[in-house]
């Protein structure tokens, strides 16, 4: 089910599609979902209660685009919902609200079951495109997916020259890969505010969709 893959010196499990009984699609879910978010508590999707008790703390900072890590710290210590959380990551939370207005995609929504939440999981994790596009079984890549309109909206202007300025080289003949990706957005300023508002995945997608913009362009 799973194939070691080395990357910059760096070994991760992938799955494969066609061997996954039904049984071990959770399991694959949950590794894949371990291994994008090692390192990086900030990729811990925001609820929608703590994002709500962010704006009613935060409001008068977010109107007036004035914040300082020494407020959130004295604020959050009196939430009983953000006590817990770490100050930096409020912080870039704060912010976002006023960078990037109406942006709720890093919350965790309630959905109906569990079971149509791990199927649309693992859907995103396998959905095939483009037969064209270079990717391998036995490595960290992730494999080509569509992207829709609202997709692309989420994405401001900003968001995509960052995502040129980083992954210029993915876009071009180097494989897509997923640990790579966060790696560099991890250690970028304007990367780190794009991680504060968009998750790892909808990132990926941008950037094949930007792949395939370009060589279409090219041809």
């Amino acid at each position: 089910m799973r194939v070691n893959s080395q990357k910059d010196g760096v070994e991760e499990n992938t799955c494969s599609r066609e061997e996954l009984e039904p049984g071990e699609q959770e399991a694959c879910v949950q590794e894949a979902d371990s291994v994008s978010k090692a390192g990086s508590p900030s990729r811990v999707p925001w609820s929608s209660v703590a994002v709500d008790e962010i704006r009613r703390l935060f409001h008068e900072e977010i109107q007036g685009k004035s914040l300082s890590l020494k407020s959130v710290k004295e604020k959050i210590a009196g939430s009983e919902i953000l006590k817990n959380e770490d100050p930096k990551r409020v912080y870039d939370r704060v912010r976002a609200e006023w960078r990037f207005p109406g942006s709720d995609d890093n919350t965790n929504p309630s959905l109906p079951t569990e079971t149509e939440e791990m199927k649309d999981r693992v859907d995103r994790m396998f959905r095939k495109d483009a037969p064209s596009e270079d990717v391998t079984s036995n490595s960290d890549i992730v494999p080509p997916t569509s992207i829709s309109s609202k997709a692309k909206a989420l994405f401001t202007e900003d968001h995509v020259r960052t995502l040129h300025r980083l992954f210029n080289d993915m876009l071009g003949n180097v494989p897509i890969s997923r640990n790579e990706i966060l790696k560099r957005l991890s250690a970028d300023v304007e990367g780190k505010e794009i991680l504060a508002v968009l998750s790892l995945t909808q990132v990926i997608n941008r950037i094949k969709y930007e792949r395939r913009q370009k060589r279409e362009k090219a041809n």
